[in-house]
């Protein structure tokens, strides 16, 4: 079958729902012509039949970060420590209001 070629540290996805791990995403530490393993962030690493894997489109910090519902976000800029000039992205799933300080993890 004309299955997808995947090669060392390509990040994908586990595109089969059937699997526990389904929308995992991972990186390739091995790879053959049917299967490959694939290493995921807690450092647990799978065999899977290419059929199974999908290259993913985004990065792997974005692929991590990616949820889904019904919420705003809240766009976050830390005041103290060595990151106060990103911009980092918090859904919210209670009233807000803009300015307000906000407590995260």
């Amino acid at each position: 079958m004309g299955y997808k070629m995947f090669k060392y540290n390509d990040k994908v996805r586990i595109k089969n729902k059937q699997l526990k791990t389904y929308n995992f995403v991972g990186v390739v530490s091995s790879a053959g012509c049917s299967g490959c393993y694939v290493t995921f962030e807690n450092g647990m690493c799978f065999y899977y039949k290419n059929q199974n894997l999908e290259h993913c489109k985004k990065n792997l910090e974005e692929e991590k970060m990616s949820i889904t519902g019904d919420f705003k976000v809240a766009k976050v800029k830390f005041l103290e420590g060595s990151n106060t000039t990103a911009t980092y992205e918090y859904a919210l799933f209670d009233d807000y209001v803009v300015g307000a300080y906000v407590v995260v993890k």
